[in-house]
């Protein structure tokens, strides 16, 4: 009777095994490229690894928390009250992904206060390299709620070549 349990034991200790623990083997950046793909990982150990990046105050973590209930992404309700929120604190904390993002759910508010703060968290990510955010502050423009058209008017390989050089500074450092 006793190797029989011992047995069993033994099946279940390896059965564990070969699962493995998922929260040890997820990361932030995982996350990143589930959320992007066929969100595969579960939710459970998305939100716990989330919740222990908001804990060390990161700015991905705070990045992907706001990003996943901007799009409601892991069966989510969409909450854009809390992803603001949280954008907002990954944006304040340097995240270049956060301020193009919340810049772009900014400008299409109705407040004049809002669509500023969103025209010009635009313009950073855009200097910063994220070429998509000159798309939505010409989006802005064409609705009346962006006036700079000068900063869009850069010529664009002049632009490249400087978000190259940029990327390239960042690289070597």
């Amino acid at each position: 009777m006793s190797k029989f349990l011992f047995f069993i034991l033994l099946v279940v200790f390896f059965c564990h095994q070969a699962k493995g623990n998922c929260s040890e083997n997820v990361t932030l950046e995982l996350i990143k490229d589930d959320i992007d793909a066929q969100q595969e990982l579960e939710w459970k150990d998305v939100s716990n690894i989330l919740e222990q990046g908001i804990l060390q105050n990161d700015s991905t973590a705070y990045f992907l928390s706001g990003y996943i209930l901007y799009l409601g992404a892991y069966n989510q309700n969409p909450d854009y009250k809390e992803a603001r929120k949280m954008l907002s604190i990954s944006s304040d904390l340097g995240n270049i992904r956060a301020k193009h993002i919340l810049g772009s759910f900014l400008i299409t508010s109705e407040k004049a206060e809002d669509v500023y703060k969103g025209t010009k968290l635009l313009e950073l990510s855009f200097e910063e390299g994220i070429l998509d955010s000159s798309v939505n502050l010409y989006y802005a423009y064409q609705l009346g709620k962006y006036g700079d058209i000068a900063f869009l008017k850069i010529p664009y390989v002049k632009h490249l070549m400087w978000v190259m050089m940029r990327l390239l500074y960042y690289s070597v450092n």
